[in-house]
């Protein structure tokens, strides 16, 4: 009976650890824009905001941005009010940084580092005044196969990055150009010595 309860353990340890794999670029960046997104919407609340109109700055990613603060407004109680109503505040949402990119990692040629960026600060422009607003950068970090870029990749060029390439082996970078051009050193001194001999 111990037996079988092992072996049934094993084999849900080795199942779930199969599915699971590489976060996905895209729900990386997804989740950390939530969450500057909920930071902002309690920022907004503590100062007895309940109705704010939001203006969003060009960004590639910036539907998935307005996507998220909606959401947590509206979670909040926050009435986001679309027109343009001189009455209400007015959240100005400058979007600085959304990306990932790659780094090489040393201790393994074929694993990368990866990097996740969100950077959003705003404005808040109240009764003539205005206010900025600052949470700092949603950062994630971690280390990746290079097999695994095909995988984890996004149709949303913001969610992807150019890979770096390999870091070339001492035999790639010094041994195989010194062989090749030994090899044509002495086929010229073979060839002189054949032809003058």
């Amino acid at each position: 009976m111990k037996k079988i309860g092992i072996i049934i353990f094993l084999l849900s340890f080795i199942s779930s650890y199969s599915q699971s794999g590489p976060i996905k670029n895209f729900r990386i960046l997804d989740s950390l824009i939530q969450k500057q997104a909920i930071l902002f919407a309690e920022i907004i609340k503590t100062k007895n905001i309940n109705k704010i109109r939001l203006n969003f700055s060009e960004n590639p990613a910036s539907w998935l941005v307005k996507q998220h603060f909606y959401s947590a407004f509206t979670e909040k109680k926050i009435e986001v009010n679309y027109e343009s109503d001189t009455g209400n505040p007015i959240l100005n949402v400058n979007i600085k940084t959304i990306a990932i990119d790659y780094l090489l990692y040393n201790q393994d040629n074929d694993s990368l580092i990866r990097n996740a960026t969100v950077d959003i600060d705003a404005n808040l422009s109240s009764s003539g005044n205005i206010e900025i607003i600052s949470n700092g950068k949603s950062l994630f970090k971690d280390i990746i196969s290079r097999e695994d870029i095909n995988f984890i990749k996004s149709d949303n060029e913001f969610a992807n990055a150019p890979v770096p390439e390999k870091k070339k082996t001492f035999f790639e970078e010094i041994a195989i150009p010194f062989v090749v051009v030994t090899t044509a050193i002495l086929t010229v001194v073979i060839l002189f010595t054949v032809r003058s001999g």
